[in-house]
């Protein structure tokens, strides 16, 4: 709604989303301050996307989840991940090596 707010002239919207810009460096410039890290792979952020999802459904089920719960969460995403990367690496050397074998073609069928 910040940006497709159809009450507000397009001008306005411009101007907010340079604020969120803005906001955004701060807040970019503030944890490299606080010495954290600011790359992220891929699999780190996919991680923390489906803690984040399943933390959010347990909240909207009534659950309570502590920031410790939240830790052990992103330590089993990432680990279950990086099982799913070896298991799709094996079966990608299992299938390059299937179609690089040294074995002869099957021979032609005879039509009588």
């Amino acid at each position: 709604k910040l940006f497709q707010d159809a009450g507000v002239q397009k001008e306005d919207r411009l101007v907010r989303a340079e604020a969120v810009r803005i906001i955004g460096k701060i807040y970019h410039q503030v944890g490299i301050a606080a010495g954290k890290s600011t790359k992220h792979d891929a699999e780190d952020i996919k991680a923390r996307v489906a803690v984040a999802t399943m933390v959010t459904m347990a909240k909207a089920q009534g659950q309570e989840m502590t920031e410790q719960d939240q830790a052990d969460m992103m330590i089993q995403a990432k680990e279950q991940m990086a099982a799913q990367m070896a298991a799709a690496g094996a079966a990608g050397d299992q299938k390059k090596e299937e179609t690089t074998s040294t074995d002869a073609p099957p021979a032609p069928k005879e039509n009588n």
